[in-house]
């Protein structure tokens, strides 16, 4: 089963766990089993459409997913899936 760490930020739709674990092939396989288990964690990851929102950076073993097949990135049940919300602010 690949992990996916939950930032800190994401951790209150997550019952504050902080890693879990899912059987899933592919990046968008293991969101869809999140969104799954913790609905209310969707309007903050994804899109009206489904897709993960632009400031959600995803990464598997440390390397961003952009660089790799994006979503469709497969997984090994030695992953680890990071999640990482752009968060800004100030004035």
């Amino acid at each position: 089963m690949a992990r996916i760490i939950i930032p800190s930020v994401l951790r209150s739709f997550t019952n504050r766990t902080s890693e879990l674990f899912f059987d899933a092939a592919t990046v968008q396989g293991i969101v869809e089993s999140l969104v799954e288990a913790y609905p209310d964690l969707k309007p903050h990851i994804l899109d009206d459409k489904g897709h993960l929102r632009s400031f959600v950076n995803v990464y598997v073993d440390n390397a961003d997913i952009r660089t790799l097949r994006g979503t469709d990135t497969e997984l090994t049940d030695a992953s680890t899936v990071l999640l990482i919300p752009s968060i800004a602010g100030g004035r």
